[in-house]
Parts: structure tokens; sequence; C-alpha cells
């Protein structure tokens, strides 16, 4: 079941995603918080994990293509894993490098947010980015997370140690930021 916005669908991951994912996560720009490890992945590598996995949506994991509507192309990939169904998941993206700073990443994770919070009845999503990563901040401050922790210089980044900042959203801000949507689930 594609979950579609105003310019891109959100699909099941495919076999022929897996060489665009390869080149994604082989770049060391757009890793992110994975930067401080080296370029390992290998195209059987991906492949294997494809065969292992079943793309499906359920309450625990799944991984979306990020297609763009008007042209069919390959965008990135997001996807969630839930610590605990219908109470937490946490979110992760990848963009590739040709569509950063577009609203790409923005609107899949938009989509996703509604998703979990809507559709899952999720109650709180997390988000993890560095302190200097500009584009995540920028999602994150848009899409209304905040703050939760910040573990100090424990990552290494563009040649200098950097605080992991750790983010959350709670339903209830969420349904706020939103009100053209109706949460139908009962207060806890």
């Amino acid at each position: 079941m594609p979950l579609e916005g105003k310019r891109i669908i959100l699909r099941g991951l495919q076999k022929e995603d897996l060489q665009h994912q390869l080149l994604i996560r082989n770049n060391t720009d757009g890793q992110g918080i994975a930067r401080n490890l080296p370029p390992v992945f290998t195209y059987e590598e991906l492949e294997k994990a494809f065969n292992k996995k079943e793309f499906t949506i359920d309450h625990k994991f799944a991984a979306f293509t990020i297609i763009e509507k008007e042209t069919n192309e390959y965008v990135g990939q997001i996807s969630y894993t839930s610590y605990q169904p219908r109470i937490s998941a946490e979110i992760g993206i990848l963009i590739d490098e040709n569509y950063w700073g577009k609203g790409y990443g923005y609107e899949a994770h938009e989509i996703l947010l509604e998703f979990l919070f809507y559709r899952l009845g999720m109650r709180m999503i997390m988000w993890r980015t560095w302190e200097d990563n500009e584009g995540s901040w920028k999602l994150a401050q848009k899409s209304g997370y905040t703050i939760t922790s910040r573990v100090r210089e424990s990552i290494f980044i563009n040649g200098k140690v950097s605080d992991l900042l750790r983010l959350q959203i709670l339903r209830d801000e969420y349904f706020e930021k939103h009100p053209e949507l109706q949460d139908n689930l009962p207060k806890l």
C-alpha cells in the first residue's frame, strides 16, 4: 500500500531500488550519524538483507522508497522502527544528494508521521541527528520536534567531535500542529 504526498509516493522497497540505496549508503556526505563508519555496504549485503526481510507495513518496522511522482525517479528511503507498538517509534531517512534542500525529505517525513500517528496510533516519535546537521535540524523544527537529550561529544563528523541530539514529538503536539486531522484515540 503506497502512501502519497503532493510530489512523492512512499512505496515498499523493491529489488531495483538496491543500486540507488547502495550509492546513498556509501556516500559519506549523506550518511548522517553513520558517517563515522567506513562505507562498507556492498550490493550483495543489501540484497541479502532485502531477501531476508519482508518490506511490508506493520507495527514494528517498515521501509519505504521515496519516488518523485512526476519523473518516477528514486529520491531516497525512509523507515521506522517501533520500540513498543502503538507507543513509540523512531524514523530514519536517506535522501539522494541531488534532492537535498528541496523539501522532499520533509514531505516524506510528514507523510510517515501522519501514518504513524493517525493510522498506527503511535504516542511518540523519535528522531536523532547531530548538532551541525542543518537539514535535519530544519526538518525537525518544522515538524514540531523537541530536543529531549544531548549526548555530548559522542560522534565524530566532518573532522570534529559533535553532540548527538535526540528529539521527540508527542501525539498531542502532532495533532495540535495539524488541526485538519482528528485524533480519534482516547487520551491515556
